[in-house]
């Protein structure tokens, strides 16, 4: 799988000028083989002999790196939820997984917190996810079921431990231009927002909802590719939002839905969605 600096899925490897790539390999050893100690990755490439300004002629380049070695003591945890009829809806590992891909940059290293990630449903005795109106979430037989710590371990601390409710609210004021484009694709609404930061203070964990009509109740369900984001002076950021074409009729009662962004820096707005 190959994907680009911006998280995004392409078809080859080639890496443009001034650009990035990220490999994710998967690797199938046969249980028939002793296990390897040591793992090395190769790389044969062409590309410039040396770093410039400009695209120079291309040579033949080979770089061994990415040393791992193969830890033979696999951690063994609990089952993080109890009784029958759970459903993995998202597994973690294949290479097609959105779990599998979600890197994250921190401290100039990437890092793969989700690598192992899955999503439980449950089935009812029926053999249903969702039983009645799927708007309303106890119709759901997965919600409010308990989930178990998996392993003894100990908290070590929260953000809002170090900076207070109270000296968030003291934070300076910003504004937001908030903009939106809804169209249909195959029975669903997909709606693409957009938030862009004129002002020169940071816009401090800005929520985005779909709502059903004028600052109404969430429509739910609905899946959103981003959220409790902050976004920084004259910067702007997109978040994409889908949810069955249905929803938007039935959810809203007749009303037209809307989108309503705010966080805690900045002031309630809400848009109508026509």
């Amino acid at each position: 799988m190959f994907a680009d600096d911006g998280r995004l899925t392409v078809e080859n490897p080639t890496i443009e000028f001034n650009s990035t790539r990220l490999f994710l390999i998967d690797l199938s050893l046969d249980p028939a083989i002793a296990l390897p100690q040591h793992l090395m990755h190769h790389i044969d490439m062409l590309g410039a002999p040396s770093p410039g300004p400009k695209p120079t002629a291309q040579v033949l380049l080979g770089y061994t790196v990415a040393p791992l070695d193969i830890s033979r003591k696999l951690p063994v945890i609990s089952a993080p939820l109890s009784g029958n009829g759970w459903v993995a809806v998202n597994g973690c590992c294949g290479a097609d997984s959105i779990h599998r891909s979600s890197d994250l940059s921190v401290n100039g290293g990437i890092y793969f917190a989700q690598r192992f990630a899955i999503d439980w449903m449950r089935l009812d005795e029926a053999r249903r996810f969702v039983h009645g109106n799927a708007l309303d979430v106890h119709s759901f037989d997965s919600y409010g079921q308990d989930v178990l710590a998996v392993a003894d371990g100990s908290r070590c601390g929260r953000a809002l431990d170090r900076l207070s409710r109270k000296q968030y609210k003291k934070m300076p004021r910003s504004d937001l231009d908030v903009s939106a484009q809804v169209s249909d694709r195959n029975a669903e609404k997909q709606v693409t927002i957009t938030l862009a930061n004129p002002a020169n203070r940071v816009a401090f964990f800005v929520r985005a909802e779909v709502t059903q009509g004028a600052d109404g109740n969430e429509i739910l369900p609905i899946t959103y590719d981003d959220n409790y984001i902050t976004i920084f002076p004259h910067e702007v950021r997109t978040i994409t939002a889908k949810f069955a074409t249905q929803l938007s009729q039935s959810a809203s009662g007749g009303l037209v839905p809307a989108l309503r962004v705010e966080g805690y820096n900045v002031a309630k707005k809400v848009i109508s969605l026509k």
